[in-house]
């Protein structure tokens, strides 16, 4: 076993040489930026530098130092209950099944209609088989792994001019893809 390269103890092997860099650049242009404002006023000059200083410092640890290169994981953090800006129904009062209606109007197509609230109280005719105004489709039913379902959402999405974050972003059907990307790198599969 080869014996550590040690400076003045310190490991030279597992010092951040991007940091140190980093450090020597932001001293030089610390330096020198300050010596240019040292002549409209060392007042100016001083607060200048200080703050420059902790401005640098800041991003230098929050760039190169412990724990900057860990993942964020996986975006978005979590998949909508419903299509963007559509509402999510627990049970619709024609058959008791969950879905998500339109009450703002944001299909992009016009194919997708308004539901009026006055539809989804008790007493509404508002049907999980009214494809053209319910989305029969929640959260629950984007499972990594499944392609099929995720595709007839996507094709549902497509149709009826509505996205969903982390599914179908308007022209790729994005839950897919991810779980492609991963399938090819080898990655276990995660498609959302």
């Amino acid at each position: 076993m080869a014996k550590p390269l040690m400076f003045f103890g310190v490991n030279l092997d597992k010092v951040n040489w991007y940091l140190v860099l980093y450090f020597l650049f932001a001293i030089l242009f610390l330096v020198g930026s300050t010596m240019q404002l040292f002549p409209m006023g060392p007042t100016r000059a001083v607060i200048y530098c200080v703050g420059a200083l902790l401005v640098l410092i800041f991003y230098g640890y929050r760039w190169f130092g412990k724990g900057a290169s860990e993942s964020l994981g996986k975006w978005p953090p979590t998949i909508n209950t419903c299509p963007d800006y559509l509402t999510y129904v627990p049970t619709l009062p024609g058959d008791d099944t969950q879905g998500c209606v339109d009450m703002l109007g944001v299909s992009t197509n016009g194919s997708f209609k308004r539901t009026l609230p006055s539809e989804i109280i008790e007493g509404g005719n508002l049907a999980s088989t009214q494809i053209n105004q319910v989305i029969p489709f929640t959260s629950e039913d984007v499972t990594p792994g499944d392609t099929n379902t995720i595709q007839t959402i996507c094709n549902l999405c497509k149709r009826m001019g509505l996205t969903w974050e982390g599914v179908y972003d308007g022209d790729v059907c994005v839950g897919i893809s991810k779980s492609k990307i991963a399938e090819q790198e080898g990655a276990p599969q995660q498609c959302v």
